[in-house]
Parts: structure tokens; sequence; C-alpha cells
């Protein structure tokens, strides 16, 4: 399968456009503190894939990370695929837990 046709079905598995895939990886620029230089993203101008999401970064942008998922069966077939936001919950109890034991 060719460069091109495999990006389009990973898009379609995940139910986006390439314009909304690219516009939600930079919305996770905002709330990471890093990008992993061994990983360029071709359609991002070889941009680096952003990393390290961070309590506060995500509370203050309002931000809730994109996690990307997949199941095979055991012998390698594709059972489904799909992006869920990770509740903003999550993040303010992490920020007070984080005060507790750090601050």
């Amino acid at each position: 399968m060719a460069i091109g046709e495999r990006i389009r079905f990973i898009r379609n598995l995940r139910g986006m456009t390439l314009k909304e895939s690219i516009g939600q990886t930079k919305e996770m620029y905002r709330i990471t503190m890093e990008k992993n230089y061994n990983f360029p993203i071709p359609n991002l101008d070889f941009d680096f894939l952003p990393v390290g999401i961070d309590i506060r970064k995500v509370l203050k942008e309002g931000v809730c990370p994109a996690i990307h998922g997949g199941m095979f069966n055991r012998v390698g077939g594709l059972i489904g695929a799909g992006m869920a936001r990770v509740p903003m919950q999550c993040f303010e109890k992490a920020l007070v837990a984080f005060g507790e034991k750090y601050l």
C-alpha cells in the first residue's frame, strides 16, 4: 500500500480529515512540554511529535488531550480504532495530588 493510501486508511479509521488531524496535532503542542525529535511529521513540514502532557497547560488552555487507540485480534486483524478525549476532571484531580505531594 502506498504511503498516501496508508495515510488515508488511518485517517478513515479515526474518522478525521487530514486537516482535522493536523489541527489536532497542533492543538497538542499547546499542552505539551517538548517535542520528540526522533519523530518528524511530514504533513507538518517535518515538525516533531508533541510529547509530555503538562497538567498546568491542560488546565490553563482548556484543551483535553486526544488519545488514539486500536484493537487487533490475535492473528493481527484490525477489530477497531478510534479517538477519545481525557476528561478535564482527571487533570484537575492530578494537579491537586501533585500539589499535595510536591509543594
